[in-house]
Protein backbone atom coordinates (compact mmCIF):
# COMPACT_ATOMS: atom_id res chain seq x y z
CA UNK A 1 0.00 0.00 0.00
CA UNK A 2 2.79 2.43 0.87
CA UNK A 3 4.43 1.51 -2.44
CA UNK A 4 1.41 2.85 -4.41
CA UNK A 5 1.44 6.13 -2.49
CA UNK A 6 5.16 6.60 -3.12
CA UNK A 7 4.78 5.88 -6.87
CA UNK A 8 1.80 8.26 -7.10
CA UNK A 9 3.76 10.98 -5.28
CA UNK A 10 6.70 10.52 -7.66
CA UNK A 11 4.44 10.71 -10.73
CA UNK A 12 2.62 13.82 -9.46
CA UNK A 13 5.93 15.43 -8.48
CA UNK A 14 7.43 14.72 -11.91
CA UNK A 15 4.39 16.20 -13.64
CA UNK A 16 4.55 19.33 -11.48
CA UNK A 17 8.27 19.81 -12.09
CA UNK A 18 7.81 19.23 -15.83
CA UNK A 19 4.95 21.71 -16.05
CA UNK A 20 6.83 24.31 -14.02
CA UNK A 21 9.96 23.85 -16.16
CA UNK A 22 7.92 24.33 -19.35
CA UNK A 23 6.44 27.63 -18.13
CA UNK A 24 9.82 28.89 -16.96
CA UNK A 25 11.26 28.03 -20.39
CA UNK A 26 8.40 29.89 -22.12
CA UNK A 27 9.00 33.02 -20.04
CA UNK A 28 12.76 32.94 -20.62
CA UNK A 29 12.58 32.25 -24.36
CA UNK A 30 13.82 35.32 -26.27
CA UNK A 31 11.07 37.53 -27.61
CA UNK A 32 11.25 39.29 -30.97
CA UNK A 33 12.34 42.90 -30.56
CA UNK A 34 12.42 45.84 -32.96
CA UNK A 35 14.76 48.42 -31.52
CA UNK A 36 16.36 51.73 -32.33
CA UNK A 37 20.11 51.61 -31.81
CA UNK A 38 21.83 53.24 -30.10
CA UNK A 39 19.37 53.82 -27.25
CA UNK A 40 21.02 57.17 -26.39
CA UNK A 41 22.65 59.65 -28.79
CA UNK A 42 24.67 62.73 -27.91
CA UNK A 43 24.72 64.98 -30.97
CA UNK A 44 25.79 68.50 -31.88
CA UNK A 45 23.58 71.20 -33.38
CA UNK A 46 24.04 71.22 -37.19
CA UNK A 47 25.58 67.74 -36.89
CA UNK A 48 24.24 64.46 -38.25
CA UNK A 49 23.75 61.09 -36.60
CA UNK A 50 22.38 57.69 -37.62
CA UNK A 51 19.89 55.50 -35.82
CA UNK A 52 19.64 51.85 -36.84
CA UNK A 53 16.34 49.98 -36.85
CA UNK A 54 17.34 46.51 -35.68
CA UNK A 55 15.42 43.28 -35.20
CA UNK A 56 16.42 40.42 -32.91
CA UNK A 57 15.13 36.94 -32.14
CA UNK A 58 12.91 36.84 -35.23
CA UNK A 59 11.88 33.78 -37.23
CA UNK A 60 10.76 33.76 -40.86
CA UNK A 61 10.60 37.57 -41.32
CA UNK A 62 9.24 38.25 -44.82
CA UNK A 63 8.11 41.87 -44.51
CA UNK A 64 8.02 44.73 -42.05
CA UNK A 65 6.72 48.25 -41.46
CA UNK A 66 8.07 50.66 -38.86
CA UNK A 67 6.60 54.11 -38.25
CA UNK A 68 8.78 56.65 -36.45
CA UNK A 69 8.07 60.08 -34.99
CA UNK A 70 10.28 62.75 -33.43
CA UNK A 71 10.38 66.43 -32.43
CA UNK A 72 10.60 68.24 -35.78
CA UNK A 73 11.73 71.53 -34.22
CA UNK A 74 14.85 69.71 -32.96
CA UNK A 75 15.50 67.07 -35.64
CA UNK A 76 15.26 66.91 -39.42
CA UNK A 77 15.14 63.64 -41.36
CA UNK A 78 18.15 63.51 -43.69
CA UNK A 79 18.06 60.05 -45.31
CA UNK A 80 16.86 56.46 -44.97
CA UNK A 81 18.78 53.47 -46.29
CA UNK A 82 17.61 49.86 -46.39
CA UNK A 83 19.57 47.59 -44.07
CA UNK A 84 21.08 44.27 -45.12
CA UNK A 85 18.87 41.91 -43.08
CA UNK A 86 16.10 41.10 -45.57
CA UNK A 87 18.34 41.64 -48.62
CA UNK A 88 20.43 38.72 -47.40
CA UNK A 89 17.62 36.42 -48.60
CA UNK A 90 16.93 37.98 -52.00
CA UNK A 91 15.34 40.87 -53.82
CA UNK A 92 13.29 43.32 -51.74
CA UNK A 93 10.85 46.17 -52.15
CA UNK A 94 11.83 49.10 -49.91
CA UNK A 95 9.91 52.36 -49.61
CA UNK A 96 9.17 55.15 -47.16
CA UNK A 97 6.75 58.04 -46.85
CA UNK A 98 7.64 61.12 -44.83
CA UNK A 99 5.70 63.82 -43.10
CA UNK A 100 6.97 66.77 -41.04
CA UNK A 101 7.88 64.67 -37.97
CA UNK A 102 6.93 61.14 -39.04
CA UNK A 103 8.04 58.47 -41.44
CA UNK A 104 6.50 55.15 -42.45
CA UNK A 105 9.10 52.67 -43.71
CA UNK A 106 8.07 49.46 -45.50
CA UNK A 107 10.15 46.56 -46.75
CA UNK A 108 9.25 43.11 -48.06
CA UNK A 109 10.95 40.24 -49.79
CA UNK A 110 9.97 39.58 -53.39
CA UNK A 111 9.05 36.18 -54.78
CA UNK A 112 8.32 32.80 -53.35
CA UNK A 113 11.05 32.56 -50.71
CA UNK A 114 11.03 31.86 -47.02
CA UNK A 115 11.67 34.65 -44.55
CA UNK A 116 14.87 35.52 -42.71
CA UNK A 117 15.58 34.41 -39.14
CA UNK A 118 17.97 35.74 -36.53
CA UNK A 119 18.96 39.34 -35.96
CA UNK A 120 20.14 42.26 -38.04
CA UNK A 121 19.60 45.78 -39.31
CA UNK A 122 16.35 46.60 -41.11
CA UNK A 123 17.20 50.23 -41.96
CA UNK A 124 19.51 53.16 -41.23
CA UNK A 125 17.78 56.47 -40.49
CA UNK A 126 19.90 59.62 -40.65
CA UNK A 127 18.95 62.85 -38.91
CA UNK A 128 20.30 66.40 -38.74
CA UNK A 129 20.15 68.27 -35.42
CA UNK A 130 18.51 71.70 -35.82
CA UNK A 131 18.57 72.95 -32.22
CA UNK A 132 19.56 72.09 -28.65
CA UNK A 133 17.26 69.93 -26.57
CA UNK A 134 16.26 66.42 -25.60
CA UNK A 135 13.75 64.32 -27.51
CA UNK A 136 12.79 60.74 -28.27
CA UNK A 137 12.71 59.07 -31.64
CA UNK A 138 9.79 56.76 -31.11
CA UNK A 139 8.45 53.70 -32.90
CA UNK A 140 4.76 54.54 -32.69
CA UNK A 141 3.60 51.67 -34.87
CA UNK A 142 5.23 48.55 -36.27
CA UNK A 143 4.30 45.33 -38.00
CA UNK A 144 6.33 42.22 -38.78
CA UNK A 145 5.00 39.54 -41.15
CA UNK A 146 6.20 36.01 -41.82
CA UNK A 147 6.18 34.24 -45.19
CA UNK A 148 2.56 33.12 -44.56
CA UNK A 149 1.56 36.78 -44.11
CA UNK A 150 0.92 36.20 -40.40
CA UNK A 151 1.90 38.86 -37.87
CA UNK A 152 4.92 38.19 -35.72
CA UNK A 153 4.44 39.32 -32.13
CA UNK A 154 7.17 41.68 -30.96
CA UNK A 155 8.06 44.53 -28.66
CA UNK A 156 9.82 47.81 -29.47
CA UNK A 157 12.55 49.97 -27.99
CA UNK A 158 13.04 53.69 -28.69
CA UNK A 159 15.99 56.11 -28.81
CA UNK A 160 16.69 59.28 -26.76
CA UNK A 161 18.54 62.23 -28.33
CA UNK A 162 20.56 64.83 -26.38
CA UNK A 163 21.81 67.91 -28.28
Amino acid sequence: MNYKIIVAAIVVGTLLVGTLSYFIWLRSAPKTLVSLYPKEVNANVNGNFTVFIDVSHVSDLYGWQVNLEWNSSMLELADIIEGPFLKSKGQTFFSYTTNKNKVAIVCTLQGNVSGVSGEGTLAEVKFKVKQHGICTIQIYSSKLLNSNEEEISHSVSNCRIHA
